[in-house]
Formats: structure tokens, C-alpha cells, sequence
């Protein structure tokens, strides 16, 4: 039902969108590069919300639903918050407004990709359970 109201009003507006489905981890990273915004429209509170992550490393403008942890992570001008998620017309609003406006489009990639470099590097990631084990054996 959803797929088919997004696609309806993507006609509509005459955004040419493709909504690729089901794809294994394995080649997930080359799938980012297909589009010019991913959009993640969970229904459901995600606690993290990795793909986001994923797409904002690829150096996409990422729009999700306010849910769980994607708050987090879209939150601050990396990204994209949709609050009524239920609805395609507020998910294809906002994709509009990214073709519409691609220097802003620019500025939410860069600023994700800036944030995930530096939050989700090796060495500090690495270092963030290296303090959090440092806490756990303390007690």
C-alpha cells in the first residue's frame, strides 16, 4: 500500500524514482550510489538505524522517519526528519524540496558524511568501548 501511494505521487510530481527492494549485505555499499537522496521509511521505533549511516557514508542527503535512534543520527542538519512517517505525501514533500533545492541536498550530504566519518571511524569506535570496558571492569 505505501510502495504504491509513493509511486503514485511520484508520478504526479515527475520525480523518477526507483525502489530497489530486498538487497543482500554483501552489496548493499554499491546500491547508495544508484540514487541522489535515500529515504528510510521505517514504520518501526529502530534503535540505530545503520543503512542511514551507510547512505550518509556514501555521501547521500538521507531522509527517515522520526523514530527510535534515527533521531540521533538525522538529527542537527545531517539529515532529514520526517514527523507524520504514515504518510508517502510527507516523505515525497520532502524529496522534493531536495531536487528542488540541491545545495541543500549538498549541505545535508556533507554534513552527514563529515559526521559519520567522524563518529563512526575504526579508531573511534574503537576507543569509545575501549573507555566503555575501562567503566565496566571498574566496578
Amino acid at each position: 500500500m505505501y510502495h504504491k501511494k509513493l509511486m503514485q505521487e511520484a508520478r504526479k510530481r515527475k520525480v523518477n524514482i526507483r525502489i530497489l527492494g530486498h538487497i543482500s549485505p554483501a552489496s548493499i555499499h554499491r546500491s547508495y550510489w544508484l540514487g541522489d537522496v535515500f529515504v528510510c521509511p521505517t514504520q518501526m521505533p529502530e534503535a540505530f538505524g545503520l543503512v542511514n549511516v551507510e547512505a550518509m557514508a556514501s555521501g547521500l542527503p538521507v531522509i527517515g522517519s522520526n523514530r527510535g535512534g534515527m533521531r540521533e543520527i538525522l538529527g542537527d542538519s545531517r539529515g532529514i526528519l520526517v514527523n507524520n512517517f504514515k504518510s508517502s505525501k510527507a516523505f515525497s514533500n520532502q524529496i522534493l524540496q531536495l531536487i528542488e533545492n540541491p545545495y541543500r541536498a549538498r549541505k545535508l550530504a556533507n554534513n552527514g558524511r563529515r559526521y559519520v566519518l567522524k563518529k563512526f571511524n575504526w579508531n573511534g569506535v574503537a576507543s569509545h568501548y575501549r573507555s566503555l570496558y575501562k567503566k565496566i571492569t571498574k566496578r
